[in-house]
């Protein structure tokens, strides 16, 4: 069942009910739809909750619309919290937690699974270095250039 269709960068989306739907805005332009469901894991923006990184992941526990903002209910390092869907970067992860009513998942056991991936992430970020990133870099990436520089 289709629910909304959003006009998004001159292009039309179809979003379907099971989704909710929140808007990044990116320097005043018009905005980029970010889907959120329930069970995903997603990054919030650092300093929501006073959590900074690379603690800053929580699982989408439930969501309600309260005009004209979305509520998304989080369970973090720090336990339960709820915040406007717009604090939600937009950062995927292929990480789903089945939270359906036939599948009882204590808390203790989510929040054992988020500190897990946390840990994850956090040692894939040490291991790789972060190149700083130029604007001759980017050019010679698009151009296809391979050369050192």
């Amino acid at each position: 069942m289709l629910i909304a269709v959003f006009l998004t960068l001159g292009k039309t989306v179809v979003v379907p009910h099971s989704f909710s739907v929140a808007r990044e805005k990116n320097n005043g332009e018009q905005g980029i739809l970010c889907f959120v469901k329930i069970g995903d894991l997603v990054e919030f923006k650092p300093g929501t909750f006073g959590i900074m990184p690379p603690n800053n992941l929580g699982i989408v526990l439930d969501r309600k619309h309260k005009k004209p903002n979305v509520i998304v209910t989080l369970l973090t390092i720090n336990g339960k919290m709820e915040t406007k869907q717009s604090n939600i970067t937009k950062r995927k992860f292929e990480i789903n937690v089945d939270l359906s009513r036939q599948k009882k998942v204590s808390m203790d056991e989510l929040k054992a699974r988020l500190k897990e991936w946390i840990k994850e992430f956090q040692e894939e970020a040490e291991k790789t270095p972060e190149e700083e990133v130029t604007e001759k870099k980017l050019w010679n990436a698009v151009k296809g250039i391979d050369k050192p520089l």
